[in-house]
């Protein structure tokens, strides 16, 4: 579901030198159509080796699945070279915002609390659960299954027509939670932002 947006990324070297290991990086921040601004994400980087006067030529597809405002950044050696903005409008019966604190993981943070505000903006009822939450790289939630990590509250929601809703859930920062992401936490700088997405079933949206 959502909107596939495909990105032409080109890089010119303006000088007749070569220039190395030049770090290419998108960004992206977020803004919901009720006004509430998430952190920004990063969503491609590689390390390019320019020839004098030469050009670095990439493409990557990214699917825009919630209604809203993107800003993308293009930085090149840490420097902000270029932006794009997209506004996706809803065509879904159903909306969902994640909200999560604190938004950043550092050393003495014990837990993250986080919240999945629903509205249905359809004219029926709606039965809607989560089926899936990811915590920087890691299923630390899976409907289907028995061992999770975190375990939301409702277990589901039935919104009536034109109705909102909310679902809550707490993830620990423990020894557990490390077995099942991919970075590692005590390495996680202040101020460095650990993704948080979930899967809601109904509305077919990824939240951040």
């Amino acid at each position: 579901m959502g909107v596939k947006a495909r990105f032409a990324l080109i890089v010119r070297n303006d000088e007749n030198v070569p220039r190395h290991s030049i770090p290419v990086r998108v960004y992206y921040t977020y803004t919901s159509p009720d006004g509430l601004w998430h952190s920004v994400i990063k969503v491609k980087e590689a390390e390019v080796d320019f020839d004098p006067l030469g050009e670095h030529q990439d493409w990557f597809d990214f699917n825009l699945e919630n209604p809203g405002t993107y800003k993308f950044y293009l930085i090149v050696n840490g420097q902000e070279e270029d932006e794009k903005v997209i506004t996706v409008n809803s065509q879904e019966s159903i909306s969902a915002v994640m909200t999560c604190n604190p938004e950043f993981v550092t050393e003495g943070v014990n837990s993250v609390s986080c919240r999945v505000d629903v509205e249905n903006l359809g004219g029926t009822a709606e039965d809607i659960w989560i089926t899936n939450i990811y915590f920087a790289g890691g299923e630390i939630y899976d409907e289907s299954s028995a061992d999770n990590l975190v375990i939301p509250n409702p277990s589901s929601l039935t919104l009536n027509a034109y109705s909102t809703g909310a679902f809550t859930f707490v993830i620990p920062i423990n020894d557990e939670l490390q077995e099942r992401v991919p970075v590692d936490l005590s390495d996680i700088n202040p101020g460095t932002p650990i993704r948080c997405d979930t899967h809601a079933k109904k509305s077919n949206l990824r939240i951040y």
